[in-house]
């Protein structure tokens, strides 16, 4: 019992929960984004408390699971997303079962943190002993300085509202299937076309760490200037599109993502094209933000990217869990015995727009690539617990055989 908090009291950096807390994760999650807006803190889950002092230790069950299921849980749903040391979930071993204890480490640069929930983004900070809402006053101030501008936000998220409309409307009109990805920088940068079309990031995957023979952003067709973007794809019904200042789009037909082997299903979508593309696009901007030549002037250090996607026409589409490619005999029994479900919609559009920093992009993409496939599997009816197991959680990697 060494080590564990019985018989201390709930203060600014100490919470208790109950070990049923982890039937509602929601609720750790709050604590964990209050302690990140205040000065961090430690989140025990496992302990019951009375009048806010520890009083016993509920041992949880199956302890390593519900820690790798609440870990999963905070990385999708804490923005921005949770680099390594920020959150740290330990098991901690005791005569009665072992319980958890999160370490909550914010990052002054990161905040405000936010918890995602599908009707929007709530700022909680830690106040004492209690959690309330942040007000506007101390949002503003905290991105003030360190993040773009909330005009700046709004203007990304009207571009992104604009083509979303002229999207959904072509689709209903020709009742065709199209996925669509985006990541528009705030603020505003400034790429050197010439020069990504001079070079290879465009025509080789294995300059910007994808698989040659990969599922990929690349479509074929010689990348070309038009408008004011860079295009490399053989038609704009399937292409990507960099664009000097705003950013990248990529746009498929959803036929791109169709599994036709899959006895079980009507019209499957593949979990590997899925998982890959979007990685991919990241992976593509990673490498950018590398590479000193891309750019026309320097981008500012605390840019924000704002990510969406959104896949039109769904009806008749459906999504398999899991995969058969990690540890075949319980991978393929998983992906075999699960049940292929439909969308509730005819149209998925993310309705909260990812934000991701220049460092989370650079450092880690296959991440973020990872986080918006996961809205995907949610507007499905999946949880995190039963997506494809190809991203190494720890390294934050997509693991694909070559």
């Amino acid at each position: 019992m060494s080590g564990i908090p019985l018989g201390k009291r709930e203060d600014l950096h100490l919470e208790f929960k109950a070990a049923e807390a982890l039937k509602d994760p929601e609720k750790i999650a709050r604590e964990v984004v209050a302690m990140l807006n205040a000065e961090g803190g430690e989140v025990w889950v496992g302990l019951r408390e009375e009048d806010g002092v520890a009083v016993a230790v509920e041992g949880i069950p199956e302890p390593e699971l519900s820690r790798q299921s609440l870990r999963d849980f905070l990385v999708s749903t804490v923005e921005p997303s949770p680099f390594p040391g920020e959150i740290e979930i330990d098991l901690i071993p005791s005569p009665r079962g072992s319980i958890l204890r999160l370490r909550a480490k914010p990052d002054s640069s990161r905040k405000p943190y936010a918890l995602l929930r599908k009707s929007g983004r709530f700022f909680w900070i830690r106040i004492a002993d209690r959690l309330r809402f942040m007000d506007r006053e101390e949002i503003r101030k905290s991105f003030q300085g360190s993040k773009p501008s909330p005009d700046e936000l709004r203007r990304a998220e009207e571009i992104l509202k604009v083509e979303l409309d002229a999207l959904q409307r072509e689709a209903g009109r020709d009742r065709s299937g199209i996925f669509w990805l985006r990541i528009l920088p705030v603020p505003r940068f400034s790429l050197d076309l010439d020069a990504l079309l001079k070079g290879n990031l465009l025509l080789d995957p294995q300059e910007t760490g994808n698989r040659r023979t990969g599922k990929t952003f690349l479509q074929g067709g010689t990348p070309h200037l038009r408008s004011g973007r860079l295009v490399a794809g053989k038609s704009e019904a399937a292409a990507l599109s960099i664009y000097r200042n705003d950013g990248i789009k990529l746009r498929l037909p959803l036929e791109r993502f169709h599994a036709g082997h899959d006895p079980g299903a009507a019209k499957p979508l593949y979990w590997l094209p899925l998982m890959e593309i979007p990685v991919s696009v990241f992976r593509l901007l990673s490498t950018m933000l590398k590479v000193e030549s891309c750019w026309e002037k320097p981008f500012a250090p605390d840019t924000l990217f704002v990510c969406s996607i959104a896949l039109f026409g769904l009806e008749g589409w459906t999504l398999r869990p899991f995969s058969p490619q990690l540890s075949p005999l319980d991978g393929w029994m998983n992906y075999l015995l699960a049940e292929p479900r439909s969308s509730s919609d005819q149209d998925f559009i993310l309705a909260n727009p990812l934000l991701f920093t220049i460092s989370e992009v650079r450092d880690h993409p296959d991440r973020c690539g990872f986080l918006l496939t996961s809205r995907v599997y949610e507007a499905f009816g999946f949880g995190l617990d039963q997506m494809p197991r190809e991203l190494d959680q720890k390294a934050g990697r997509l693991i694909l055989p070559e």
